[in-house]
């Protein structure tokens, strides 16, 4: 078991995941893993939208009636956030998928998962997300 992975309550392991991307599958899959047991490290640009998530727990702009539980950390810290993060979550739209994973391809580290949520297909190359990676 990883050094900072712990057992939840249902005995499945918990980990340090990310989630980039604050919008309304950003937000759905943060819900998700905090309510799993994950701790989440839930990045965001806008550093308002990031302070209001925190201090309310609602990501008003995107799903303004659902509360996220759990240990749901909003952050505009991109570096820190991959530093800690054992899974990556990009839940980015698919014109921003490629400046955002080359920008910071550094701060991916070795035997980190990275999984695209990012629908779509780019616009030029015509390429999906998970060839991007």
């Amino acid at each position: 078991m990883p050094d900072n992975a712990t057992p939840n309550d249902a005995g499945a392991i918990s980990k340090d995941v990310a989630v980039l991307g604050g919008g309304s599958f950003g937000t759905a899959m943060a819900k998700v893993l905090g309510e799993n047991g994950h701790r989440v490290h839930f990045w965001m640009r806008d550093p308002a939208q990031a302070e209001q998530v925190r201090k309310t727990g609602i990501n008003k702009r995107y799903m303004p009636d659902v509360v996220l539980e759990g240990d749901i950390h909003p952050t505009t810290d991109l570096a820190d956030t991959l530093k800690k993060s054992d899974v990556v979550f990009v839940a980015v739209p698919a014109k921003a998928f490629r400046a955002l994973i080359s920008e910071h391809r550094d701060e991916f580290h070795d035997g980190q998962v990275v999984v695209s949520l990012t629908k779509g297909i780019e616009q030029q190359g015509f390429k999906l997300m998970s060839e991007i990676l």
